[in-house]
């Protein structure tokens, strides 16, 4: 009779059988548990109503990458992991260098943050040039380490200038003429004052690339010439130029105008007549907002428009108390006080009227719910009515 065996044991008894048993039961044990330490814990996946998902059993079966047997193995398990999943910080543990430059390709244009994990310098280089294009930022290109890239990365980044020609600069001017005479001007090529329609103004224009304002005597006397000597006087800025105008309206205008951009009133006094220089020397107190100009305007009510609409301009009801008739006084103080949108606690307290001295702080307190302005107030009952609306 043939003996059978188990694992080299005979057989022959029940006792021995259940040795053997016992045995196998053991080994499998064994085998069970270390199969559980080397094998992920199963993924639990929280859905929107909380429901937990058991993942299917090949996902747990399959191995982690830092388990596999080689470093080429795992390398390759990191790459995939990085392609199917979009899982850039995959190929930051791929040990390879060729394979990690690889895996970081499929990601770096996202990322600045993984140009410096390259290790081949011509990808990391190239890596930085794109960021500081894509971001507009030089700093990343001064971490370029090939001098000539990085140099080419600045030129990249530096603003592109277009160069356009005088004719496609003033295409859209409603005034061509002025457009080519103040690129004419600006970059003194007599060949743009040909492009101006109006001999007049074409002859101020090469007068002035030439130093030569007398090129405008060509026209004799009359309007023409008198426009031409107002360009060149314009243009150049020229208040010596005025005098050789030989129309009064041309002349004064010259004087004003001048008179205006260099905020000198001292040019008015050569305008005439009278109303000619107090127009010019209003016009010069409305542009420096300095009401101590007006005291050189003659007229009367010249005068005191000059002061009330400086004042208005300045938002600063002191400059109405140097104004002689109470009526445009009063009409100057009304309009700044109630109308000025800059008032000031420095321009209240100058007021040299007691009245609108205290209507000035009123108003300060009212726009400001600050009843602090109440305080300098003289009249007792005004001062109580402030105090009330400001609480």
């Amino acid at each position: 009779m043939m003996t059978k065996r188990y694992f080299g044991f005979k057989d022959e008894e029940p006792m021995g059988r259940l040795k053997i048993k016992v045995f196998l039961i053991f080994m499998i044990a064994i085998g069970l548990f270390l199969f559980a330490c080397i094998t992920p814990p199963p993924k639990i996946v929280e859905n929107k109503t909380n429901v937990t998902v058991t993942p299917n059993v090949t996902d747990i079966i399959d191995r982690p990458c830092y388990a596999l047997d080689s470093a080429e193995k795992q390398d390759e398990c990191y790459l995939q992991d990085a392609e199917k999943n979009s899982n850039a910080s995959a190929c930051l543990d791929i040990l390879n260098a060729g394979v990690k430059d690889r895996c970081l390709l499929l990601y770096y244009h996202k990322d600045v943050e993984l140009c410096p994990k390259f290790n081949d310098y011509g990808l990391k280089d190239s890596c930085y040039v794109l960021h500081a294009q894509r971001l507009n930022d030089s700093k990343y290109c001064n971490l370029i380490s090939d001098n000539a890239a990085k140099v080419g990365c600045n030129e990249l980044l530096k603003p592109k200038v277009v160069v356009l020609t005088v004719d496609e600069l003033c295409a859209d001017s409603t005034d061509k003429d002025d457009c080519y005479l103040g690129y004419a001007v600006l970059e003194k090529n007599v060949t743009t004052c040909s492009k101006v329609e109006s001999e007049t103004i074409e002859t101020a224009c090469i007068g002035i690339i030439n130093n030569n304002p007398t090129l405008c005597d060509k026209f004799k006397y009359g309007e023409t010439q008198s426009l031409c000597y107002l360009t060149y006087a314009l243009e150049t800025n020229s208040v010596v130029t005025c005098a050789s105008i030989n129309r009064t309206e041309y002349k004064n205008s010259c004087y004003q105008k001048i008179a205006v951009s260099d905020r000198k009133p001292e040019y008015c006094q050569f305008a005439d007549p009278e109303t000619a220089r107090d127009k010019c020397y209003s016009e010069v107190a409305y542009e420096t907002l300095n009401g101590t100009i007006c005291t050189s305007v003659k007229a009367v009510d010249s005068k005191a428009a000059c002061y009330i609409f400086t004042a208005k301009l300045a938002s600063d009801p002191r400059i109405c108390n140097d104004i002689e008739s109470s009526g445009y006084k009063n009409t100057c103080y009304s309009g700044v006080i109630t109308l000025g949108e800059n008032l000031t606690y420095t321009g209240c307290d100058g007021i040299t009227s007691d009245t609108w001295h205290d209507n000035c702080y009123y108003e300060l307190a009212r726009r400001s719910k600050d009843r602090n302005y109440c305080i300098p107030i003289y009249d007792q009952l005004l001062k109580d009515r402030c105090s009330s609306i400001t609480n």
